[in-house]
């Protein structure tokens, strides 16, 4: 896919895209929000000028040669300001390539069809792990309290 149409595409999709060019040459880079308002939009990728790769191609070192669109379509979702059916309908494919339905994992298991956002689940199930991670957090802080000072946080 040239870089053109992916930047059109992405247009399509939300309109306050917008492209950062060196000296006046062509875009080398996607941004979303406030036009030409660095402070006031959300940087989506670098991208190559000319034809970009559907996958990231590395060098035998590991290193990034080129950003494939598929990387920068979910960078894009991933910042959260692109939803991942809007982007699969402009571009008229989906972005999962590992076979998975594209449910949350979670609703599955239940029964339920739910969407993924982005990821393996729903909002409301990534939710509920950040919660409990929070949860884990605390806990190990409080511990740390105890064992540091020799204070039972819990009867505070």
């Amino acid at each position: 896919m040239h870089a053109t149409d992916l930047i059109a595409k992405l247009k399509k999709v939300d309109s306050r895209v917008w492209t950062q060019s060196v000296l006046f040459g062509p875009p080398t880079c996607v941004w979303i929000g406030e036009h030409q308002n660095p402070k006031a939009s959300r940087k989506i990728s670098a991208i190559s000028i000319g034809v970009i790769p559907e996958f990231t191609q590395l060098d035998p070192n590991g290193m990034v040669v080129a950003l494939g669109w598929r990387r920068i379509l979910e960078k894009a979702i991933k910042n959260g300001r692109m939803n991942r059916a809007k982007i699969e309908k402009a571009f008229g494919r989906t972005l999962d390539i590992s076979g998975s339905s594209g449910q949350c994992y979670s609703c599955k298991k239940v029964g339920k069809n739910v969407k993924a956002d982005s990821g393996d689940q729903c909002n409301f199930h990534r939710g509920v792990l950040n919660n409990a991670e929070r949860a884990r957090q605390v806990k190990q802080e409080s511990l740390y309290q105890r064992r540091k000072y020799g204070v039972n946080p819990y009867n505070h």
